[in-house]
């Protein structure tokens, strides 16, 4: 057994074509959680600065992409809601049993075996050090661990595609950076947006049916733009779009395209279309933040003309291509290049609003479901909706999971400091909106605004 502050170490193997995917699990000790919450995000910060001196460490989203002394390169994910530590050669999975799949590291194959699993040993021992270190046990020697390499599972073979194209050669500018993921997130999985739904469940059904617009003499569009507030929902709508359309997701945002080196932005783009169109798969491009990709020309540097001027030329190359739709989220609409919403391109807008009392009721029941499932028990009792909801006007869906995560960490702190709590109830919920509500009063006193959806005439759809 391991001693606090450590409570496991698992580390699997998988192998698929000539590439392979090391993953290692370090959950810590729940009393050592709970004597210093932001131990774990110190931990992390202590891992990752050490590495800077080996390579650039780049951060995507909560998940960190490192380079070990030996040139391999690691992806790093904490698990938020078990606070688990996953690192990894290219895959990891979140609590929700989602895949997220970055493109392996071009170090992780069978050739470079010995320095991919010397680096990652290396890696996992500076995470057990780190803890340790911090635990007061300063920097003992761990106890010996047998280090575990399971039978390779056939997880990375199992879309042939993905194996091909691999072999085919991915191009290096895309390597760490471009987010492929098959979602299995469904729509009833969305809260309220009802006709939001609606029209883009009729997107999935172009995607998968491209035949029957050809019977009419017509195509599918190609373009769409979901607009509306943030936290209202509009990335997990497109990863819906794309599971229901059984279609890869290509996650792109402006951190992922951004270079300080000339010409090297348009290149990135031109190489996510070119593997987007490869094999002939289903496939999603998702634009996140299209404002911040491709903001209006007038005014803005060279590079990004160049850039607009590549996806623009992208889209126009999808023409002949019905397996390939480009999505993409904005909340400033006005901020876009013009040439982009013009017929052809983000023609077919959909708007995501705030939700609705109906909706903000859905949204709380799914998150209230969710953590339940995670949990494996009742964590609520007695909550009435009906009182709760009226109380969260002019919400959005992140503020409504926010409110629920809030309220049960006040549990888990009660807990950790050994006050016998019960079940989440209604007014544990109307605690943590007033809580929340006095959050963003400050917010806008120290001049804090979201940016918000800007009217825009709506072009006709095409």
């Amino acid at each position: 057994m391991l001693p606090v502050p450590m409570e496991s170490i698992k580390v699997e193997l998988e192998s698929g074509k000539g590439v392979f995917d090391l993953k290692g699990e370090i959950q810590p000790d729940m009393e050592f959680h709970m004597n210093d919450y932001r131990a774990i995000e110190r931990v992390i910060n202590a891992v990752t600065t050490r590495h800077q001196q080996f390579g650039e460490v780049k951060e995507r989203g909560g998940n960190y992409i490192v380079i070990g002394k030996r040139g391999s390169q690691f992806v790093l994910h904490r698990d938020i809601a078990l606070d688990w530590i996953t690192v990894t050669t290219g895959m990891i999975k979140d609590i929700i049993r989602e895949d997220r799949r970055l493109l392996p590291s071009p170090t992780a194959t069978r050739e470079s075996f010995d320095a991919v699993t010397s680096d990652f040993s290396d890696l996992m021992q500076e995470f057990v050090e780190e803890y340790y270190a911090r635990s007061g046990l300063g920097k003992q020697t761990p106890p010996d661990e047998e280090l575990v390499l399971r039978p390779p599972k056939q997880k990375l073979e199992r879309d042939e595609h993905w194996d091909n194209g691999m072999k085919r050669g991915t191009p290096e500018e895309l390597l760490g950076k471009l987010e492929i993921e098959r979602p299995d997130v469904t729509f009833e999985q969305i809260g309220g947006q009802n006709e939001a739904k609606r029209e883009v469940q009729g997107l999935a059904f172009a995607l998968k049916n491209p035949e029957l617009y050809k019977k009419w003499g017509t195509r599918p569009p190609k373009g769409i733009l979901l607009y509306g507030p943030p936290g209202t929902g509009k990335t997990l709508m497109a990863k819906a779009l794309a599971s229901q359309a059984e279609a890869r997701f290509f996650h792109v945002q402006a951190s992922d395209i951004a270079s300080k080196w000339y010409g090297e932005s348009e290149q990135i783009v031109r190489q996510i279309f070119e593997l987007a169109n490869h094999n002939g798969d289903k496939t999603i491009v998702f634009f996140d933040e299209l404002d911040a990709i491709a903001p209006d020309r007038e005014g803005t540097h060279e590079a990004t003309h160049k850039v607009i001027s590549t996806i623009l030329e992208a889209m126009d190359g999808l023409e002949s291509n019905e397996n390939v739709m480009v999505v993409a989220s904005t909340n400033r609409l006005n901020s876009i290049d013009p040439a982009l919403v013009r017929a052809g391109r983000f023609d077919r807008w959909v708007e995501v609003t705030l939700p609705d009392e109906e909706g903000r009721k859905q949204i709380l029941e799914i998150h209230m479901a969710k953590a339940q499932e995670v949990a494996g028990r009742t964590l609520f009792a007695d909550v009435n909706l009906d009182i709760i909801v009226p109380k969260t006007e002019k919400s959005s869906g992140a503020d409504l999971a926010e409110i629920v995560r809030r309220a049960l960490e006040e549990k888990v702190r009660q807990e950790g400091t050994g006050v016998e709590t019960g079940p989440v109830t209604t007014e544990d919920i109307l605690r943590e909106i007033q809580g929340y509500e006095r959050t963003r009063e400050v917010r806008k006193s120290i001049g804090f605004r979201p940016p918000q959806t800007e009217a825009k005439e709506q072009p006709q759809s095409s």
